[in-house]
């Protein structure tokens, strides 16, 4: 009965021992959201935007935005798969894109026809450039019109 004891107690210490390891190195939201795609972070205190895409456009719901946290819901009501990118319009021009995708602020790849997703974002004032990216073979969907832009005001 004794040795019973020991091992119980042992094995107690053990598992003590790696939840508190695993405690010690837990991520605070701000270091989820560097290590995760931005869509998997969410923010009860963030405001919504519906944004819609659809061959061959991208219709968000205002076009004028105060800055702070934002969490754009964005729908595929198309046929084929898109993408949604968050950038500084200057990024990109419709000769340098093909092929380079610009330095996203944030970017949903890969949204199924019918799929909605969301991706949250802290938004300073600017212009910025909401986008699809995809090509295709020789179907390059920026090209077609895919890009829309927002104006964030303090």
């Amino acid at each position: 009965m004794k040795r019973f004891r020991v091992i119980a107690v042992a094995l107690v210490v053990s598992l003590l021992t790696f939840v508190a390891a695993c405690g010690e190195d837990s991520l605070s939201p701000g270091d989820l959201h560097d290590r995760i795609n931005p869509h998997d972070v969410t923010d009860d205190s963030a405001r919504e935007v519906a944004v819609t895409l659809n061959e061959w456009s991208v219709s968000p719901a205002v076009a004028q935005l105060e800055a702070g946290k934002t969490t754009f819901v964005v729908t595929n009501s198309g046929r084929t798969v898109h993408e949604f990118v968050i950038s500084e319009p200057q990024a990109v021009t419709d000769e340098s894109h093909r092929g380079h995708e610009p330095d996203a602020g944030a970017a949903i790849e890969n949204i199924q026809p019918g799929e909605t997703q969301r991706v949250t974002v802290d938004l300073e004032a600017g212009e910025y450039e909401l986008a699809c990216h995809v090509v295709e073979g020789s179907t390059d969907h920026y090209e077609l019109g895919m890009r829309s832009t927002v104006n964030v005001a303090n």
